[in-house]
């Protein structure tokens, strides 16, 4: 099921700052879902290789 684009809007949350943003090249937006899979990964799950135990 596809979303509409305002519910792809609601999920970026740079998009509710009303800034225009023109630099996508350099970057680009995350929507939340993806916010919060990296946040778990660095809180959770992130360390140096070889230095886990």
């Amino acid at each position: 099921m596809s979303k509409s684009p305002e519910e792809v809007r609601a999920e970026v949350p740079f998009l509710r700052t009303g800034v225009t943003y023109l630099d996508s090249a350099a970057t680009s937006l995350k929507p939340l879902p993806v916010i919060d899979a990296v946040r778990g990964y660095f809180t959770e799950l992130g360390a140096n290789v070889g230095r886990v135990m």
